[in-house]
């Protein structure tokens, strides 16, 4: 059953979650499409701000279990107890903090995340992130004054992606702004070294909004972002794969998305997360 009370306009989904009850339960999130407006709204604000989205990943990573892809891709060291103290209290000092209706009781994840951040209040639906991407709604208000953060493979296919034209008009802009790569595995085995890339790359930048994308690392990393340079920084997670041409249509909202692929490039380093026979696909 897809209760239509969490759809958003402009998409479609199917992700598995939303036959959690969480997601059958209205009230796990009252005024859900009222306050993604307030979401849009606070977004469009002057101020400074940083947008953290946290989820599975995350969780395991605070708990010092390589579980999934987090001793696949994220980080090669060992978790010690001082490396989680650190990410844990960083991902605590963004302006807001995200996360899925599944962590709520009842919901799929409720006891995993309550592990990690116990009582802590969800400010916002992380899919909020990737709903403003996916519609092309942050596009449209910040159309040529969007930059990226994101691995450097995927950094480097959107660049020639922004060559083509139909790429362009399918998201509404003519540029992105700024572009800032991390590496592509293994951010978290050494951030303080990523961290001054970053301060040096963003001393240089001009957008009004930053679209970041870079694994486990942005709980250590993120909230310093507007320290370095003012800006709205946004975590879009998987959609930052959507920009390079692989997001499964299975991710939340994410149904009726385009991916934007070159012929005869080379794609063997890039993430290619989990993609089936059945997705959207044009090919440039």
């Amino acid at each position: 059953m897809n209760l239509k009370y969490y759809d958003i306009d402009l998409t479609s989904d199917i992700n598995r979650n939303r036959k959690d009850p969480t997601y059958q339960n209205p009230k796990t999130w009252p005024n859900y499409k009222e306050d993604l407006k307030k979401y849009m709204d606070y977004i469009l604000t002057d101020e400074p701000k940083v947008l953290l989205r946290v989820y599975d990943g995350e969780f395991w990573f605070l708990l010092g279990k390589k579980v999934g892809n987090v001793g696949k891709r994220h980080i090669s060291i060992k978790i010690n107890e001082n490396i989680i103290s650190k990410f844990y209290q960083n991902s605590l000092k963004c302006d807001k903090f995200l996360s899925h209706l599944t962590v709520f009781p009842r919901g799929s994840m409720h006891q995993l995340y309550k592990s990690v951040y116990k009582e802590k209040k969800i400010d916002y639906p992380m899919e909020f992130n990737y709903a403003i991407v996916i519609t092309k709604w942050i596009f449209k208000h910040y159309k040529n004054q969007i930059g990226l953060i994101g691995g450097t493979e995927k950094i480097k296919v959107i660049k020639e992606l922004m060559k083509f034209e139909s790429y362009r008009d399918y998201l509404g802009i003519d540029i992105f702004s700024d572009y800032i790569s991390v590496p592509e595995r293994y951010s978290c085995d050494n951030v303080e070294k990523i961290e001054v890339e970053i301060k040096d790359k963003l001393n240089n930048s001009k957008s009004k909004v930053f679209l970041f994308g870079i694994g486990i690392s942005k709980l250590y990393l993120a909230h310093k972002f507007k320290e370095f340079y003012p800006a709205t920084y946004i975590d879009i997670g998987a959609c930052m794969s959507g920009l390079a041409g692989f997001l499964p249509k299975a991710r939340p909202y994410a149904n009726n998305w385009v991916n934007y692929r070159i012929k005869n490039y080379d794609y063997s380093k890039i993430d290619k997360m989990d993609m089936d026979k059945k997705e959207h696909i044009i090919y440039l």
